[in-house]
């Protein structure tokens, strides 16, 4: 057993078919596009968000002048 790895997640061999079926999980069907960010870092609203959240943290905007427009 590998260091770090619990009794019941002991590593072992898998079969290539197993191994290709738990990989093509995590592959989307054609014609479906990952969501890479959302709600708070969403593109769309990113630079309201972040400055709501320096607002009711008290914080100062940043000072290398890349604030993004609202």
């Amino acid at each position: 057993m590998r260091a770090g790895l619990e009794a019941d997640q002991a590593a072992g061999e898998l079969r290539a078919e197993e191994l290709i079926r738990r990989f093509l999980q995590h592959v989307l069907p054609s014609g479906l596009v990952r969501i890479r960010y959302y709600r708070l870092l969403a593109n769309r609203h990113r630079a309201e968000a972040l400055r709501l959240c320096r607002e009711t943290l008290g914080a100062p905007p940043p000072e290398d002048g890349l604030v993004e427009e609202a």
